[in-house]
């Protein structure tokens, strides 16, 4: 699939075979699932069904015409796992529990992706060989770095406190926002890529190259914000909040006040970066992110799981009385093990 991404319709039956041979992987993994796992049957039932109809559109759609496979591509990408996944939300049957802990872990491993992909966008294919080059790369990394930052102090660090923990609805916001924000950040990336690509030509900036970066950019703040609106901290701040509005709405009105016409491509990157990073210095002024200290709430929190020295103590007389005990001999150069 990534070998032939970038040839889309030109050679549309090598993506699409891919596509599918993956969708086909997939409803072969959850049949393993649907055999070891009972209590997550149901819910495999309707992973193998949605992933292997997604399987065949793409198939289909390997000798169809340039439209009808438009089309079908769309299907598949935009309908095809959301109707699956409603489904098992519909029916309570397929409902199983998750580790919450993981599942906020991985979808930050997923952010993380998506930045190590904004990063590769900036600094590969193309030469820093003016200022303007070097100007873009250097605050466009600025901007993408900003955005982790904001992330990381977007999360509570008491596990309680996390959007998974504290309802359903604040719970699909989280992973809704999560995917928002991983199509803002390649966006993100992609539209610096493309302003340093055609800068080296003239130094004005392109509207097409400009609305892509600077729509990624906002989508990106908002999509960060409303995952730090899901989850539940200790005390909100009205005028912080309100801080980071203005912030958020003088990016958003530089935006459609400039459209990018007859702007130097450098310091349209320098402007966006610094806003971005007066941003991140309202949250630190907020104190929202703190260093944990040795009576924090997650030592609290993971000092619960660890058994009580009573339990322990329980524990190991359990085991030593199911284990045997043995008994080293030596008999002439041998060990000879004597249970006891």
């Amino acid at each position: 699939m990534a070998i032939h991404v970038d040839e889309g319709i030109k050679k549309q039956m090598y993506f699409t075979i891919s596509a599918s041979v993956f969708r086909f992987t997939l409803a072969a993994s959850y049949t393993q699932v649907l055999i070891l796992v009972p209590r997550a049957r149901i819910f495999a039932q309707y992973a193998i069904v949605g992933n292997s109809v997604i399987a065949i559109i793409y198939l289909c759609s390997a000798w169809t015409p340039v439209p009808a496979t438009i089309v079908l591509w769309l299907i598949a990408s935009l309908l095809g796992d959301p109707v699956w996944v409603k489904l098992t939300y519909l029916d309570r049957r397929a409902s199983i529990p998750i580790n919450i802990e993981h599942t906020a872990e991985r979808y930050g491993c997923f952010i993380m992706l998506m930045l190590g992909e904004s990063v590769l966008a900036i600094v590969t294919e193309h030469n820093v060989d003016s200022w303007n080059d070097f100007l873009i790369t250097y605050f466009g990394f600025w901007i993408i770095y900003a955005l982790m930052k904001q992330y990381t102090g977007a999360q509570p660090h008491n596990p309680d406190n996390h959007a998974l923990r504290v309802s359903n609805l604040r719970g699909r916001v989280f992973l809704y926002s999560h995917i928002l924000l991983g199509f803002a950040l390649i966006g993100l990336g992609t539209g610096l890529k493309m302003i340093k690509l055609h800068s080296d030509k003239h130094n004005e900036i392109s509207t097409i190259d400009y609305h892509l970066f600077a729509y990624s950019l906002v989508t990106a703040l908002v999509s960060i914000n409303i995952c730090r609106l899901s989850h539940k901290f200790e005390s909100r701040n009205l005028f912080v909040w309100a801080a980071r509005l203005i912030v958020i709405l003088i990016v958003s009105f530089f935006e459609f006040m400039s459209n990018g016409a007859h702007f130097h491509a450098a310091t349209v990157i320098v402007i966006f970066a610094l806003l971005v990073v007066c941003l991140n210095l309202v949250d630190t002024v907020a104190g929202d992110v703190t260093v944990p200290d040795d009576h924090h709430a997650e030592a609290k929190h993971n000092e619960k799981r660890i058994p009580h020295a009573d339990v322990k103590v329980e524990m190991q007389m359990r085991h030593a009385e199911r284990v045997p005990v043995p008994l080293v001999r030596r008999k002439k150069g041998k060990r000879e093990f004597v249970e006891l």
